[in-house]
């Protein structure tokens, strides 16, 4: 990681090796949304097969059932890591990164 990729924890808004520490955690999460029609379509290729699903994913081949949303980098010092939820750093780092962009 270069000097340009380092930023604060995204848990407390200092830095990421401020306990003396000399590692921290880089996380990647890359939300998943479905894409109902694309199941509702597949679920009715079943039906239309009697209920053999690899008949069905033969005739329909392999869709995408989801769709990725832009990922989210987080980087956090050790304290954050073991002290608060997962969900509450990816809404900081989004948070951070939203004042960031604008």
């Amino acid at each position: 990681m270069r000097h340009a990729d380092l930023r604060p924890c995204a848990g407390c808004g200092l830095g990421v090796c401020r306990d003396g520490s000399s590692f921290f955690y880089r996380a990647v999460v890359t939300q998943q949304i479905i894409d109902s029609g694309a199941v509702q379509r597949a679920t009715g290729m079943e039906m239309m097969m009697g209920g053999h699903i690899a008949l069905a994913r033969i005739m329909d081949g392999d869709p995408h059932f989801t769709a990725e949303m832009p990922e989210t980098v987080l980087l956090v010092c050790f304290p954050c890591y073991v002290s608060k939820p997962l969900a509450e750093l990816i809404e900081a780092a989004t948070e951070a990164a939203e004042r960031e962009s604008s």
